[in-house]
């Protein structure tokens, strides 16, 4: 018989520190393949920090604007004007300058539906400068004049703005896409209403369903529909028998309101996951195939309700893409994707987090007092929030939520005994719970750390390290877990109004010795 016992003091311990999870989640490979700056589960996570990883920033009300589902966000940032941005929740048609309550825009079109999805596009008047061209697929196009403020139905006729919720302003023209059918306007109008000519200026394009249309500097137009992505560099006047369009990609968009402008890329959801248009086109070309941006979530993107990915929307904004999305059994957007697109691994897939507790229908960016702000309305009601801003989401705590790779140290196939696990944490206030799980078993409690005066709370290892006012270190044993393959640690909190940044995680242990009774 060969009894067990823990390694001595004297035995090299093994290690594994973690400071820097740029790698992001990863749901694709096992838990303990992982790379060491990946981790399971980042929910409400941000790594804007290099080293670091924290809670992040909360929601702020701006004003509830009914209790229908926002169907509509939009920043309008005329030049030489004043920035609104305007919202839509069932009949009620608002707007906001950046502080105060949402005014009404009471001379609304009778017959234009504000109960469904909207979108909106800036657009440019000879006369009045600036405007917002609103639709719905469904109504006439509406021109909306800022300065008075004032809407202008469009019409339906031959010289009227076809009707759809795929449009763009691009080189002093009005677009839209409807089915295969990209149409344009006369140069900068006087009046959207008698500047198109249905009926002759327009491309047939076979990308399928209307997606998304997105004009770029430099490429020209992309036109995204179900089946394809095209693109278009049109002349000053675009002539459709001269203007050939290039086909880009033979991947198709599952929601047109996911594309955005990514630095030098675009954005968008495909069939398969998060895609970079050029990316996936470069791939393509030197390796046969493309992996999409969000390969490492392969959990998340089978929870996504499909049913329901028309709801889906997306925004570029601070360095990040965000994108909302209903999961599981949701009829609305429940949960929200956050890339960061500059931190890469060798592969080039970007880091990846989630964040939870935001029902968000519609983003929107919008400047004021010379700053830059990301908005949302929510998915079931008509609350409009700041969001990234406070400490909790409307009175409601963010819950912070780590879980890292299953740690073999270096050595899968040989047990473990005892050891340290040791967190360095930073923040005003909050608390945090830490938890072991060792060989796929469930969570066992180590202990928990207060940011606060009042210290620490059991139980805990002495002594406890503190450096400075705002950083505590503390330690937690692993005797009690017993011996293990590998350990998995989970960090979570929810203290409302906390504020926490983990700058360090150490975990130590040894290997376990085996000695005959001799």
């Amino acid at each position: 018989m060969f009894p067990r016992f823990p390694s001595s003091g004297d035995d090299q311990p093994l290690y594994k520190v973690v400071r820097d999870l740029s790698g992001g989640l990863n749901t694709q490979m096992h838990e303990q393949i992982i790379g060491d700056n990946q981790a399971t589960n980042l929910s409400n996570v941000v790594l804007d920090t290099s080293g670091q990883r924290s809670l992040r920033a909360g929601s702020t009300l701006i004003e509830d604007l009914g209790a229908t589902a926002g169907t509509g966000l939009f920043g309008l940032e005329p030049e030489g004007g004043t920035n609104q941005l305007i919202a839509n929740s069932g009949e009620f048609f608002k707007w906001y300058s950046g502080s105060g309550a949402f005014a009404s825009i009471t001379s609304l079109a009778s017959t234009f539906n504000f109960t469904l999805p909207c979108t909106f596009v800036k657009a440019l008047e000879s006369d009045l400068g600036e405007v917002a061209i609103i639709q719905n697929g469904t109504n006439n196009a509406l021109r909306l004049d800022p300065a008075t403020p004032a809407f202008q139905d469009c019409a339906d006729t031959n010289t009227s703005p076809p009707l759809t919720t795929v449009h763009t302003w691009f080189r002093d023209r009005y677009w839209t896409l409807n089915s295969n059918k990209l149409s344009y306007s006369g140069a900068i109008p006087a009046d959207f209403s008698n500047t198109f000519a249905r009926d002759t200026n327009y491309f047939n394009i076979p990308v399928g369903i209307e997606r998304a249309l997105l004009g770029l500097r430099d490429t020209g137009l992309i036109i995204a529909g179900s089946d394809q992505i095209w693109g278009l560099n049109p002349a000053i006047v675009p002539a459709p028998d001269t203007d050939k369009p290039e086909k880009l990609l033979d991947i198709g968009v599952l929601n047109g309101n996911t594309m955005e402008q990514v630095s030098d890329d675009v954005f968008f959801l495909s069939y398969d996951g998060v895609r970079g248009l050029f990316r996936t086109q470069q791939d393509k070309l030197q390796l046969g195939r493309s992996k999409p941006l969000s390969y490492y979530l392969k959990d998340e993107f089978e929870e996504i309700n499909l049913t329901y990915i028309s709801k889906a929307d997306a925004i570029y904004w601070d360095g990040k893409y965000f994108l909302t999305l209903p999961t599981g059994n949701s009829t609305y957007n429940n949960k929200i994707w956050v890339c960061y697109p500059n931190l890469r691994d060798s592969e080039g897939i970007p880091a990846w987090v989630t964040f939870t507790g935001l029902n968000i229908a519609y983003f929107a960016k919008c400047k004021f007092s010379g700053e830059e702000r990301l908005y949302g309305i929510d998915a079931v009601d008509g609350k409009v929030y700041r969001l990234m801003n406070g400490t909790s989401d409307n009175g409601v705590a963010v819950e912070y939520l780590e879980e890292g790779r299953a740690e073999d140290f270096g050595k899968p196939l040989q047990s473990k005994w005892g050891g340290e696990f040791k967190l360095r944490v930073a923040g005003g206030t909050g608390t945090l719970v830490v938890s072991a799980s060792i060989d796929n078993g469930g969570y066992t409690q180590l202990g928990s750390v207060a940011l606060e005066e009042s210290g620490v709370e059991f139980p805990l290892t002495f002594p406890l390290d503190f450096r400075g006012d705002n950083e505590v270190s503390e330690q937690f044993h692993l005797d009690t877990l017993g011996t293990f393959k590998r350990i998995k640690f989970k960090i979570y909190a929810n203290t409302l109004n906390q504020q926490i940044t983990i700058l360090e995680s150490l975990a130590t242990t040894f290997l376990e010795e085996y000695q005959s009774e001799d």
